[in-house]
């Protein structure tokens, strides 16, 4: 792309963020009704509006009907998710600059769940804790770089039902090293505390830092065993810690070190904070503390995801794959344009809104009276 001068057009710029997406998905023209381009025109204008694929196609006049649509974007959509999954990757990583591969950077591991409320029945949704009214979710797991005030997500990958964290966590690790990004850290989330990950981690020589999972008996032989000894009111400091795992990874054994933060100077009634960690160099206890609050950047990442999301109540994979991948590459190109710009940083909401608006020129949307007086005549 080319550099922005801070007097980009709408329409340059919505040119270039329709390209990206025909690009990413190589969408083809289905038949004279539909190009390639008016597809992707009808995907970004879905995901600023936040409505449907179908619901941006009947707002609009310069487009045909939803069901033409919906079958042009099915005849576009690979079947192959492994293969949809490498470009995607691709496009993410395209956006970050050069020079931002120099340097060894912090990444955010983390998991993204979008709740499901649908029959279950030959869908590909993975089951946890309740939230949001549902306990089945379809499931994605993202890397992002945290590093000096910069948030660019760099890999996403699909985590179908029964897929093990472990490998989850090897495919995005290899999304990184293609990616050539030197890892100065991995800030894990909670949910991949286990034997088999960590082990994974240590296989690799990958520094981490993730929080403990409080684990073991209450009252042993010698007090509270497992993990669950480092959670005591008033601990503090370094230890270390090794146990064998239990159940899919049994037999696996692993040794960590645990950093034991109080939650505040002095504050011995209250359980610690508990970090384990690996490869990184001791230093003070609330290091450990600030520096796994950076990580809590990418929530706000998934935030501004759902501001860029269409909706859908699809069951097919590819489609929601596409979606989520959108919306990521929507606020990738957010944070590109926001560095080019000489003039003050727009926000997300801003550019999707200024995205639209150009769409809505370029389609003819149906204004909102005019849509009502359809319906009742």
């Amino acid at each position: 792309m080319r550099r922005d001068d801070g007097t980009i057009s709408r329409s340059r710029w919505q040119q270039d963020t329709v390209a990206a997406i025909v690009a990413t998905f190589q969408l083809v023209s289905f038949g004279r009704s539909v190009p390639a381009t008016l597809l992707g025109k009808l995907i970004v204008m879905a995901a600023c509006v936040g409505t449907s694929l179908s619901g941006a196609t009947y707002r609009t006049r310069r487009s045909p009907s939803s069901e033409t649509v919906r079958k042009a974007l099915m005849a576009s959509l690979l079947q192959d998710l492994s293969e949809m999954e490498r470009r995607i990757n691709d496009s993410l990583r395209q956006w970050v600059p050069k020079a931002f591969f120099k340097r060894r950077r912090r990444l955010a591991i983390d998991l993204h769940l979008r709740p499901y409320y649908g029959q279950r029945q030959n869908v590909p949704v993975r089951g946890g804790k309740k939230k949001a009214g549902t306990k089945w979710f379809w499931t994605w797991a993202t890397v992002a770089v945290i590093d000096s005030g910069q948030r660019w997500t760099v890999a996403m990958t699909r985590v179908a039902p029964g897929n093990a964290l472990e490998d989850v966590l090897s495919r995005l690790l290899d999304y990184v090293k293609e990616a050539r990004i030197p890892v100065k850290v991995a800030l894990v989330d909670r949910e991949f505390y286990s034997a088999a990950v960590i082990s994974v981690l240590q296989t690799r020589g990958v520094a981490f830092l993730m929080p403990a999972i409080r684990r073991g008996r209450l009252q042993g032989p010698k007090g509270p065993t497992g993990t669950r000894q480092f959670f005591e009111p008033g601990t503090s400091g370094f230890f270390k810690h090794t146990w064998t795992a239990r159940g899919k990874s049994k037999g696996k054994r692993v040794t960590v070190r645990i950093a034991c933060v109080r939650r505040k100077a002095g504050d011995r009634r209250r359980t610690p904070l508990v970090f384990a960690f690996e490869g990184i160099s001791w230093g003070e206890l609330l290091w450990y503390r600030e520096t796994y609050r950076r990580r809590f950047g990418v929530e706000t990442s998934y935030r501004q995801l759902g501001e860029g999301l269409a909706k859908t109540t699809t069951k097919c994979t590819a489609w929601r794959m596409m979606l989520i991948a959108v919306a990521l590459l929507l606020r990738n190109l957010w944070v590109w344009r926001n560095q080019q710009v000489r003039r003050g940083p727009v926000t997300l909401s801003m550019q999707l809104h200024q995205l639209n608006l150009q769409l809505s020129h370029e389609l003819e949307t149906i204004l909102d009276f005019e849509i009502v007086k359809r319906n009742l005549f």
